[in-house]
């Protein structure tokens, strides 16, 4: 405080402009020095990843684990039924209304979801309560009190669950038409299972399932938004002492104790422990090999014609094709340069996009029409999707038009007036639009899981690049001395000092800023080179959910097939 005062009496007499100056300049290298973005793991193998957005009010904890419906061998719908009963109390919060009453009085939320490869935990707070969230989020992880009352009770409400999702027509017909095109791999049964593999759990499936799968080398710790008084010596300390459990832990009988789980073991003298151990070798077999089966996914997708009965009204249309999965798309991401997303935005991006103008304004053949690309560790599925109403000759011309917009792209080439159209419209959007810091920080916990972290690709690359989406992609900032720009071939050059004579420099910088917009835009012959390989129609498969029976025949399949 008398340092202040010292500092206030001398500078009094000064211009009040040029201390203004001063201090703006000052404030601006602090809050350049402040941002935060780190990756990296602990001893244990639990990797971390904390990404400062000083412009989001809100700070997001995120707590990702690898395992998933494909984990579960014949238990459908475990990993689901764990992640409801994590939230049913634990030791300090002995109920579900205590658990959620000791999180909302920060003015938090909670909430999760399990898919095929991962299960996902998350928490919403303002960054003063991060501490105390972290606490009560790895004590969810680590002490939840699972007995026999709860897991029964918890079985009831996901069985609501499983009928009320059932009710929903557009979602049940998505996950059938994944369980078909699925079929016969680990990816077919539906996540959240069903009743009849839920009677069949017992306590003992659950815990063995816990301590086999939430082992700190498959999870994913991430925190993301505002910081505050945080810093990234203090979260990672509180992340270490939370979640890095020491290894040197003294093992029971034969079975292989996962310290940080260690609350979930059970004893040689406990209730039932031939059978835990029994599911713990279980499910230590079934995913022993879990990666080696996931690199093969892709050649066992049944593509081609299939249809599907529904009790919907209208018939819907699912074209899908084989495309990039998260670890084949990290380069992408990294880059800032992904084909595929401006394929699907060309094709649905607003009212103004191809197939909404097409399909839609100039053909009235459909209410909703539109693209997504879903990904999982080794593959991903470029889906378009459209309701109609049911008449064959109908569907087979909205068929033929949307084969032949694809045509178009693999033959043709794009003016880049439309390239750069599709994105001014994404900047635009970003603008506008509130920045969904949450989402994007599960796509790069995502990322940061299935991926080596020690690479010299994602050190040099990734540990750096600022946290952005795909509807803002440039956003690296000034580029000074010393920073790497990376050209459209992916190789990193030093960009040059600047010039000390100004026409020089003025001259270097308008070259570097059209330079940099155009190695930032994907080009024409990129569009149509990959439109080749992702709409393959071999690796394509045709699902329409109807009413009553459309055969192939009845829609001339092969004669479409001809036109890609």
């Amino acid at each position: 405080m008398k340092t202040r005062g010292k500092s206030k009496s001398k500078t009094r007499g000064k211009s009040k402009t040029r201390s203004k100056s001063k201090t703006r300049g000052k404030s601006k290298t602090r809050s350049k020095s402040k941002t935060v973005n780190i990756v990296n793991k602990c001893s244990n193998g639990l990797k971390y990843f904390i990404r400062e957005t000083a412009n989001n009010k809100e700070t997001h904890i995120i707590l990702m684990v690898g395992t998933g419906g494909v984990n579960e061998g014949g238990h459908s719908g475990i990993a689901h039924l764990l992640e409801h009963l994590l939230f049913t109390g634990t030791k300090e919060f002995s109920t579900s209304q205590s658990l959620v009453e000791g999180i909302e009085k920060y003015g938090a939320s909670i909430n999760a979801y399990t898919g095929h490869q991962v299960t996902c935990y998350h928490i919403r707070c303002h960054h003063s309560k991060l501490s105390k969230l972290f606490t009560i989020l790895s004590e969810m992880i680590k002490e939840t009190n699972i007995d026999n009352y709860r897991v029964q009770n918890e079985k009831k409400i996901v069985a609501n669950e499983i009928y009320y999702r059932q009710d929903k027509t557009k979602q049940n017909i998505n996950k059938q038409v994944f369980s078909h095109l699925m079929k016969n791999t680990v990816y077919e049964d539906l996540v959240i299972g069903t009743e009849k593999t839920l009677k069949n759990m017992e306590k003992y499936h659950i815990n063995a399932f816990l301590v086999s799968q939430y082992r700190p080398e498959n999870m994913v710790v991430g925190v993301v938004g505002r910081l505050g008084d945080n810093t990234s010596t203090s979260i990672i300390n509180q992340i270490k002492k939370e979640f890095n459990i020491p290894q040197k832990t003294p093992i029971r009988d034969t079975i292989t104790v996962n310290p940080l789980m260690i609350h979930y073991d059970f004893n040689e003298n406990d209730y039932k422990y031939k059978e835990y151990k029994k599911a713990l070798d279980y499910y230590n077999k079934v995913n022993k090999n879990g990666d080696g089966v996931q690199k093969t996914i892709h050649k066992k997708i049944n593509w081609g014609y299939k249809n599907i009965a529904t009790n919907s009204k209208q018939v819907y249309v699912n074209l899908v094709f084989l495309c990039k999965g998260i670890k084949e798309a990290i380069l992408d991401d990294i880059l800032c340069k992904n084909v595929e997303d401006t394929i699907k935005d060309y094709l649905d991006l607003g009212m103004h996009s191809k197939l909404f103008d097409i399909i839609r304004e100039s053909h009235f053949l459909t209410y909703n029409i539109g693209c997504s690309i879903s990904r999982y560790s080794h593959f991903g599925l470029f889906i378009i999707r459209y309701n109609m109403m049911d008449d064959n000759d109908s569907i087979r011309k909205s068929i033929e038009l949307v084969f032949d917009i694809i045509k178009k792209l693999k033959t043709e080439l794009l003016e880049e007036k439309v390239i750069k159209s599709i994105d001014i419209k994404n900047i635009n959007r970003s603008k506008s639009r509130n920045f969904d810091v949450l989402n994007v920080g599960i796509k790069k916990c995502e990322h940061i899981l299935f991926n080596n972290i020690t690479t010299r690709l994602f050190k040099n690359n990734y540990y750096t690049k600022p946290l952005t989406d795909k509807k803002s992609k440039r956003t690296s900032g000034k580029s000074g001395e010393g920073s790497v720009k990376r050209n459209t071939r992916g190789n990193s050059r030093r960009l040059p000092q600047k010039s000390s004579k100004s026409q020089k420099s003025s001259k270097s910088k308008s070259k570097s800023k059209s330079k940099s917009k155009t190695d930032d835009l994907v080009t024409n012959k990129e569009i149509r080179d990959y439109s080749n390989i992702l709409f393959n129609p071999k690796k394509m498969g045709l699902v329409i959910a109807s009413p009553k029976s459309i055969s192939a025949r009845d829609i001339s399949y092969s004669e479409l097939v001809r036109l890609l």
